[in-house]
């Protein structure tokens, strides 16, 4: 029998972008016709083709001049967001403080800004605040936020994968409430890159018209997911209930869409499934809508393939974009809440400029030019990203208790390593190779490899292959079901991004190459992995400075629970340069950590076939941050709150080691007769890699197995029946999991 449970709501929001400094002045905006895209001033563009974008000017004039001593932009602009979201939904600091909160952040173009600042101004310690995740850690710190922190970096599709993950969190009741959205700020490199694509218009964008072209913008949008439950014990009133979420990889093209929308079409039609919204419930949609030529035609066309027998001019839809411009990892955040906006007031947005449909747009009831009176009680937002990333989120008024099916177990079916020249694989079948000095893909599996290809793409298929060689699978099988596929990495393709930044140095920013631009976006390598092996189920991807692999295997652990998709690859991956050395240096991160490497794991439901070979079970994921209480003297973890059973085993991972023996005996206290291993004393695991390689190692413990051609075990004591996997980034961020062994094989369906 299906249980029903208490489902996420947003009680508030917050908004800031180029429109207005929340959410009243985004209203006011649109209710006006007016764009907040104008000509911007506060970087170069000499020799672009563009000098308009939608800059978030008040922020920007009130602190220019005390830039070096701040964080950068999107932070600032996520803090007067997430305040507005608190203040709407009625939640103070005291109130925050008594809950379990987790923060949900998607951010896109990392503290680009910051990097500029370090490499080509020399000023290194700004590159401290460059990583993704440090903003999020930023946020945190401000907010007083001891929960789970992730970050989600799967460019414009990065705000509502936080959504999307948010929803998960209060359904499975790992907390209480979540602050979720995204925050970006523009940078001279991601401006110049997308010039370099020849995507930017000359004037507002104006998507569905025959004007093409983008805009880009600013901003942060956030908003505040609890449960239903609580919402109501605290007199707060629903603006909506967040029904579903999806997502899905077209494995088409590093930045195109697949033409006939068929990534949009899969991500829209699970949300879909998981929810008791019909296809008639629908009364809008916002869409990503760019005016790119590629993107506007093959989005509707898949949004409707997902919604027939709906007429397409039944259902009016727009693009917000021509407002506030394409707000890149904030987008979908910021779209979201201008369609609340509007709403709220009995309207919907409209797309500004729309004086010609284009082509492969007509035919559908577009809004143009002005809000329209349209009554609403459910609609969708959909978004799109490089490397083929599509998001779906399904809201609606009414809330309701929605069946939802009994969680399915997830199991680790192959787990694999490539790093200080070997590579290895565990799982049904296991293999192992040796290369010198850098890794090759070429050498290793020509047929995988495409030309330019960076490095850290290389060392991810590579791992990507080893982990489908132990698991048995064939992933050449153009029939297979769509197959998830979650991605985690520090700082991405650092070897590209430093090639890119010494263009924009010596030639400007007409010098930056559009060969080398889509490959500095942090997803890039997942969009390299969705091609090289055919994937195109559900999706994320992760930076968290130390985190991003497990936070990688816990999303993919949702979505199998959930039976979104049946069996997944997860993998973590980066490469080094002198650039990334800079960063880490200036961390003050150990540099034994430093490296280029990659792992990855295969992970399966119980609805899987090949359940009945995994090598152990995954479960109860949770996270949090370490901190010192100076009334007690002691450091403490909230992230250990959940865990009540004691495990056999605790494998501890930390990218910096001087805290290790604090941390170690904080969980010796907490669990006295469990067995502590430090994963590095088995491999001095890179910043990226280290999570899913204490996973990989909890896992061979349980198996009794070998890890990277080391013998894992405890002498004298038999394999353990479970362990606490804890992994502990730069900001002493934690993230945990169980890892068991398997009991009998009646779990493993159609056994």
């Amino acid at each position: 029998m299906p249980e029903f449970k208490s489902h996420a709501v947003i009680t508030g929001y917050g908004v800031i972008s180029s429109c207005g400094d929340n959410a009243h002045e985004l209203y006011h905006s649109m209710q006006s016709q007016r764009s907040g895209i104008a000509s911007l001033n506060c970087f170069d563009v000499t020799g672009l083709s563009s000098d308009i974008a939608g800059i978030v000017r008040s922020i920007r004039e009130k602190h220019q001049d005390e830039r070096d001593a701040l964080p950068d932009f999107s932070t600032l602009f996520a803090i007067k967001a997430i305040e507005e979201a608190l203040e709407s939904a009625n939640i103070s600091r005291e109130t925050l403080a008594q809950k379990r909160v987790a923060l949900c952040v998607g951010n896109a173009n990392t503290g680009m800004e910051k990097l500029e600042d370090g490499i080509i101004e020399n000023k290194l310690a700004a590159l401290i605040e460059y990583p993704a995740h440090k903003q999020s850690d930023n946020i945190a710190k401000h907010f007083g936020i001891l929960g789970p922190v992730l970050t989600f970096t799967s460019a414009c599709t990065s705000s509502s994968s936080a959504m999307g993950f948010a929803k998960q969190l209060i359904d499975k009741g790992v907390v209480d409430l979540v602050i979720a959205g995204g925050t970006d700020a523009l940078a001279k490199t991601i401006y110049a890159g997308f010039h370099s694509l020849q995507s930017v218009a000359p004037q507002v964008c104006s998507p569905y018209d025959v004007k093409m072209g983008l805009s880009l913008g600013e901003g942060a949008g956030f908003v505040i997911l609890e449960p239903q439950t609580q919402a109501s014990e605290r007199g707060q009133k629903a603006v909506v209930q967040l029904a579903a979420t999806a997502s899905s990889l077209d494995a088409y093209h590093a930045t195109a869409p697949e033409p006939c929308g068929a990534g949009v079409r899969r991500s829209f039609a699970t949300a879909m499934a998981k929810s008791d919204v019909t296809v008639e419930d629908i009364d809008y949609i916002n869409t990503h809508g760019t005016g790119t030529p590629a993107n506007d035609g093959a989005e509707l066309k898949g949004i409707f393939a997902a919604l027939q027998p709906r007429a397409k001019n039944s259902l009016p839809v727009s693009s917000s974009k021509s407002y506030f411009g394409h707000t890149l990892g904030a987008a979908g955040a910021i779209e979201f809440i201008s369609a609340l906006v509007a709403i709220e007031q009995g309207e919907i947005p409209s797309t500004l400029n729309g004086d010609d449909i284009r082509e492969d747009c007509q035919g559908h009831d577009i809004v143009v030019n002005g809000l329209r009176k349209h009554k609403v009680d459910c609609f969708a937002a959909t978004n799109s990203a490089f490397g083929g990333h599509n998001t779906t989120l399904l809201a609606r008024k009414l809330v309701s208790d929605i069946p939802v099916a009994a969680e399915q177990k997830v199991y680790v079916l192959s787990h694999s390593n490539i790093a200080n020249e070997v590579g290895y694989s565990s799982g049904s079948e296991q293999q192992a190779l040796s290369y010198a000095q850098e890794f090759s893909l070429k050498q290793f599996q020509p047929s995988l490899f495409r030309r330019r290809m960076s490095a850290i793409g290389q060392y991810s298929i590579g791992a990507s292959y080893l982990a489908f060689s132990g698991a048995d699978i064939d992933f050449s099988d153009s029939e297979k079901p769509p197959m998830g596929a979650y991605f985690g990495t520090t700082v991405g393709a650092s070897q590209v991004q430093q090639r890119n930044l010494s263009d924009l140095l010596q030639h400007g920013p007409s010098g930056v190459k559009s060969t080398l631009f889509p490959d500095t976006v942090l997803n890039a390598p997942l969009g390299n992995l969705a091609l090289a092996f055919g994937l195109t189920g559900c999706s994320a991807n992760f930076s968290d400075l130390g985190n991003e692999g497990m936070h990688a295997l816990w999303h993919a652990y949702n979505d199998l629970s959930e039976n979104k998709i049946s069996y997944a690859l997860v993998c973590s991956a980066e490469d080094q340069s002198d650039k990334s050395d800079l960063v880490w240096q200036q961390m003050q991160v150990d540099e034994q950590t430093l490296g280029s490497g990659a792992n990855a794991m295969i992970v399966v439901n119980q609805q899987d076939a090949r359940a009945n070979r995994a090598l152990a079970q995954i479960h109860q994921f949770s996270g949090g941050q370490w901190y010192f209480k100076d009334d007690v003297q002691q450091w403490l973890c909230s992230a250990l709150e959940q865990y009540t059973a004691v495990p056999d085993v605790i494998v501890l991972s930390m990218v910096n080691t001087h805290h290790y023996e604090a941390f170690s005996s904080v969980l010796k206290q907490h669990f006295p007769s469990a067995h502590i291993i430090n994963s590095r004393d088995y491999k001095a695991s890179g910043v990226a890699c280290q999570s899913l390689d204490a996973v990989s190692v909890a896992t061979s413990l349980i198996r009794g197995r070998t890890f990277m051609g080391r013998e894992v075990g405890l002498q004298g004591l038999d394999a353990p029946e479970s362990v606490l996997v804890m992994s502990v980034n730069t900001q002493l961020g934690a993230s945990t999991c169980i890892v068991s062994k398997i009991k009998g094989d009646t779990h493993v369906s159609g056994h």
